[in-house]
């Protein structure tokens, strides 16, 4: 987004980029559809859980949250 761009240096990118099992940025329509299905009635029986939508991120062990 506009924003990433504005914070992220072209190097940040390559270098977060190079951590993401997907190698690439999320885009705004993958966020919004995890969200979109997080709300919607067919997720209701999910509770109590974190779910990432980070292309891997946090299960290639980057961060330990």
């Amino acid at each position: 987004t506009p924003l990433t761009q504005a914070v992220h240096s072209p190097e940040t990118r390559k270098s977060f980029t190079a951590g993401v099992p997907m190698h690439r940025y999320g885009s705004t329509d993958e966020i919004a559809a995890a969200v979109s299905f997080l709300a919607a009635d067919d997720s209701s029986y999910i509770t109590g859980h974190v779910v990432p939508v980070d292309g891997g991120f946090v299960a290639a062990g980057i961060l330990d949250i």
